[in-house]
């Protein structure tokens, strides 16, 4: 089956699936909730410009959108809205992390903010930059992985935003990171693939791509997959 978003609207992002519907938000500012099985529109909503990809967490359906940016919070089973919280001054770039009763979304005001997965609730707050956070941020073992907008990589205690440490990096950031074994892999626009050491952010290694790096690397089985330019590229991880 198909499923027309309507005025060729672009899905923003990965959609998010729980085996029986498939939850997709576009560009032009709706959610769907989508039949698996037969490719049927169950239920919508309608948000606001640049839906983000949405994240299904213990029963609840999050997603982002809108100008301000805000954070929503859905039933998956009918679409009615349990909460809606705005957060900073700016719009909504990438995705956002969902770990430990928190929800991690940087935005175009340069900060990334930790809300309640209660009620959306502003936690604490960190600023990256003075311009867009363009990057999705990672959650591993109550630390926060982020980019800035200034090509700077950011560890963050996730209980409270404290800085742990930060690097700066050759290129602007648009994917998450991926960690693995102590290691965080991540790519920037410029076409590198870093591999930096969680405890520190000390490079260990690097690797020069045909093209930037606009998708999360994946690992499976000891190697690396990441797409530079339209090219897959199967890396070792050392």
């Amino acid at each position: 089956w198909t499923f027309d978003t309507g005025d060729e609207a672009l899905i923003g992002g990965a959609p998010a699936v729980d085996g029986r519907v498939v939850y997709a938000g576009t560009y032009s500012g709706d959610l769907f909730a989508i039949d698996v099985e037969d490719g049927e529109e169950i239920w919508s909503a309608e948000i606001g410009a640049s839906v983000t990809a949405p994240a299904l967490v213990d029963g609840v359906l999050y997603v982002a959108g809108g100008d301000p940016a805000t954070m929503y919070a859905f039933d998956p089973e009918n679409g009615d809205e349990l909460w809606s919280a705005e957060y900073g001054g700016g719009t909504t770039y990438g995705a956002f992390a969902v770990a430990d009763d928190n929800i991690y979304a940087a935005n175009g005001d340069g900060t990334l903010y930790a809300l309640s997965t209660e009620d959306g609730d502003e936690l604490w707050t960190a600023e990256l930059g003075n311009e867009d956070a363009t990057g999705t941020p990672a959650v591993v073992d109550g630390v926060v992985y982020a980019a800035g907008p200034e090509d700077d990589f950011y560890a963050l205690d996730a209980a409270t935003g404290e800085e742990l440490w930060s690097v700066q990096l050759d290129g602007t950031i648009y994917s998450q990171p991926v960690v693995a074994d102590e290691t965080i892999f991540v790519g920037d626009g410029e076409g590198t693939l870093y591999a930096l050491a969680t405890a520190d952010g000390d490079e260990l290694w690097t690797v020069r791509l045909d093209g930037p790096v606009e998708g999360s690397p994946v690992i499976l089985d000891g190697v690396i997959y990441v797409d530079g330019n339209g090219t897959i590229y199967a890396l070792g991880e050392s």
